[in-house]
């Protein structure tokens, strides 16, 4: 043990021999120094169990959360804390109030206001912002504190549709193009047979929702089968009118040397008395009295008639233009396939006509088209 005030080395003296420091005075300043380890050893420990405690009740805390998560909720919100039914609160009246002023409400009332996922929808006379559908729509029910309410907000209503056009008679193209040009879809739901009502175009339409609109289209005319004529010994004209009256179309007239009289049909390409689709085209040849072969005499297209625009199934205008009378069942491709044996010309024929694409859909029976060489 040394002294305190020197440091010297004090034995069993009960004096330091070096200053005069009682030694009982180092003594309990020794014993004091000794004791310090175990104060703060002490205070630790007290330390630790306060720090323990503290994690104890947190972990508590977390369990009881843990236990409400499961527990019955009340709409999608947070199940309240148990209590007892005197502790309920009853839920206000908030139908067709704004979410602001609703949320306010309810608040007051010790509840909470949800919208879930920002759901909306079109209401007729409730304006938008305001709620129009609640989990309590009577705002007569008891519920625990804390209860959330889930609602349905307006959006106002729903986008007025503009009206849809006829499209009765109307080609589906143009059909096509004007509900484009409307912001409406058409969609062709029965093809059927018209007696009137040309292929392709509309007979009805019945409107099915906003933007919507669903056509039936026409397959034309039904099939019909036609007896074949008999044009044998006819004229040329009487034969005509007899192909036109029966349904038929009238096809290549070539004249043909024969010993019949000048100007009698004395063949003809199907034969009469058998049925045959309405529409079909009849080819026939006319007599000129000249002689007795059976060969037709056909337009020669690699002579000096090719340069004048000798062309079959057409004739000539006083001005000399080669013409074609549009004909029942006829198209610019149908004609064009007949007299150039190319249906890609039906181009050429629209443009010496000056129509355009949306015209050559609408051609009349009887239309005189000028056919170009």
């Amino acid at each position: 043990m040394r002294c305190k005030k020197c440091n010297y080395q004090i034995n069993n003296a009960k004096f330091c021999t070096k200053c005069g420091t009682p030694a009982k005075a180092a003594q309990s300043r020794a014993a004091a120094k000794s004791s310090a380890p175990v104060i703060i050893a002490i205070v630790t420990v007290i330390l630790l169990s306060i720090i323990a405690f503290i994690v104890i009740l947190s972990l508590l805390n977390n369990a009881r959360s843990g236990i409400d998560l499961i527990l019955p909720q009340t709409g999608n919100g947070v199940a309240p804390s148990a209590g007892s039914a005197s502790d309920n609160v009853q839920v206000p009246m908030h139908m067709g109030m704004p979410i602001e002023s609703a949320r306010a409400l309810l608040a007051a009332a010790g509840l909470n206001l949800h919208n879930p996922d920002g759901y909306t929808e079109h209401h007729d006379t409730i304006a938008p912002g305001h709620i129009t559908q609640s989990e309590f729509p009577l705002g007569t029910e008891m519920v625990a504190p804390g209860t959330t309410v889930n609602v349905v907000v307006s959006i106002g209503p729903p986008q007025q549709q503009a009206a849809v056009p006829d499209l009765a008679g109307m080609h589906l193209d143009d059909a096509v193009a004007l509900a484009a040009a409307f912001d409406f879809a058409i969609i062709p739901i029965d093809f059927t047979h018209h007696d009137s009502i040309p292929l392709n175009h509309i007979i009805s339409q019945e409107p099915i929702n906003a933007g919507v609109v669903n056509i039936t289209v026409s397959l034309g005319t039904d099939v019909v089968m036609i007896v074949m004529p008999d044009l044998a010994g006819m004229t040329d004209l009487a034969a005509r009118s007899a192909i036109v009256q029966a349904g038929l179309i009238i096809g290549n007239v070539v004249p043909m040397e024969s010993a019949e009289p000048a100007g009698a049909v004395v063949w003809q390409n199907l034969v009469a008395g058998t049925q045959v689709l309405a529409g079909t085209m009849v080819d026939f040849h006319v007599s000129t009295g000249t002689g007795d072969t059976n060969a037709p005499l056909m337009p020669d297209f690699t002579g000096p008639g090719a340069a004048q625009g000798d062309l079959p199934y057409t004739t000539l205008n006083a001005q000399g233009q080669r013409i074609y009378v549009f004909q029942a069942g006829d198209t610019l491709w149908s004609i064009a396939t007949r007299i150039y044996n190319n249906g890609h010309r039906w181009a050429d024929i629209m443009a010496a006509n000056g129509m355009t694409e949306q015209e050559i859909s609408n051609i009349s029976v009887g239309t005189v088209l000028i056919i170009p060489n």
